[in-house]
């Protein structure tokens, strides 16, 4: 439980203004574009070429791992309405219990005035 609440809370400090959320098909589509990233390497020094590269190769690391986040964010999301609905559960038959509990007090004290 606590590190689906630090999951959660990471999340929420990481979590983009609601106009920059992007849905699944525009991520794949910046996804297609960053992996279609292509150097120009004509007029540049040996250093900015290096430099590039590592760029290139952490975006495709980065890239690699979209997935991945978003099958783990899928995963919690199912886990939290699946929560939500055992909650939903729960409470129902605590109000059912409830309600039958009242029933009997009321019954148990209209039979004892009756007597």
């Amino acid at each position: 439980m606590l590190i689906f609440i630090t999951r959660n809370l990471r999340l929420a400090t990481l979590t983009p203004a609601p106009e920059k959320i992007l849905t699944p098909n525009q991520l794949k589509r910046e996804v297609e574009k960053l992996k279609n990233v292509t150097l120009n390497v004509s007029h540049q020094s040996s250093q900015e070429i290096l430099a590039a590269n590592n760029v290139q190769a952490i975006l495709a690391r980065v890239v690699e791992q979209v997935p991945l986040v978003l099958d783990e964010l899928e995963w919690e999301l199912s886990s939290l309405r699946a929560y939500q609905k055992a909650r939903e559960i729960e409470s129902e038959k605590n109000k059912q219990t409830l309600y039958f509990l009242l029933t009997t007090v009321i019954l148990g004290l209209c039979s004892v005035l009756l007597i």
